[in-house]
């Protein structure tokens, strides 16, 4: 019979005799899909997760969602957190204290400033009054006979009866304003304080312009009183004639 043949030894001889042996090269293993697009899913992967989680975190800052920081984990001891909590609740309430004691502070001031104010024109009110009240006003006597020719006047400290050169006799006070008249306008007019107690305004002519109708009172006196009134007195004190000028 025939022998099979024989396999190849694994063994081989080199050059110089000597045995070496045969390598064998290992099987490699592979997926169905293959090994490189398994990495290059894995990559694809790594790449578009975050891209997409920045664009969500992105849209929700927009629509007024949480931030980076709210969704990122809180150390529980982070001494930068601590100070940033102090000074946004400190800053606020520092400011809450301080205007208030500035308007506080400002408004006393505005009250006392009233105060002094007040106070001032209430003692200027007062001491011109008590000046007014505690000035000696003085009484002027005037026995007949007395002219007054145009221009001329009689006074006391508080009154003064005046000739003015238009013809007109006034009974003023002492600040000029005018609290009588006799009404009459003529040039050269003169106005006379007759010993019969009568008190007469004259023309050039001599014709009466004006009288206080008090005559035939011999001894009368014409009195300025020290409460502002101008009038005739009989010799026993009756007020024959009065201008109503007090004050």
């Amino acid at each position: 019979m025939a022998r099979p043949p024989a396999e190849p030894a694994d063994d081989t001889v080199s050059p110089r005799g000597l045995p070496t042996q045969r390598l064998t090269p290992k099987p490699i293993f592979v997926d169905a899909s293959g090994g490189r697009r398994r990495r290059l899913r894995i990559l694809v992967a790594a790449l578009v997760t975050p891209a997409v989680a920045y664009v969500a975190l992105l849209v929700s800052t927009l629509l007024g969602g949480p931030t980076l920081p709210a969704l990122l984990p809180q150390r529980a001891k982070s001494t930068g957190a601590d100070k940033l909590t102090t000074s946004h609740v400190t800053e606020p309430l520092t400011n809450q204290h301080t205007t208030p004691t500035a308007k506080s502070a400002s408004e006393p001031a505005l009250s006392t400033k009233a105060s002094t104010t007040k106070a001032t024109t209430m003692a200027s009110t007062k001491a011109s009054t008590t000046k007014a009240s505690t000035k000696q006003w003085s009484t002027r006597v005037i026995q007949g006979t007395y002219v007054l020719g145009p221009g001329e006047s009689v006074a006391s400290n508080r009154m003064r009866i005046t000739m003015r050169t238009d013809g007109n006799l006034v009974i003023t006070d002492e600040n000029g304003v005018v609290h009588w008249s006799s009404h009459t306008l003529s040039e050269g007019a003169h106005a006379v304080f007759q010993g019969d107690g009568n008190f007469v305004v004259y023309n050039a002519s001599q014709e009466t312009l004006w009288s206080s109708n008090t005559a035939e009172n011999p001894g009368a006196e014409l009195v300025i009183q020290n409460d502002g009134n101008v009038v005739v007195l009989s010799t026993d004190g009756r007020a024959l004639w009065a201008a109503g000028t007090e004050h």
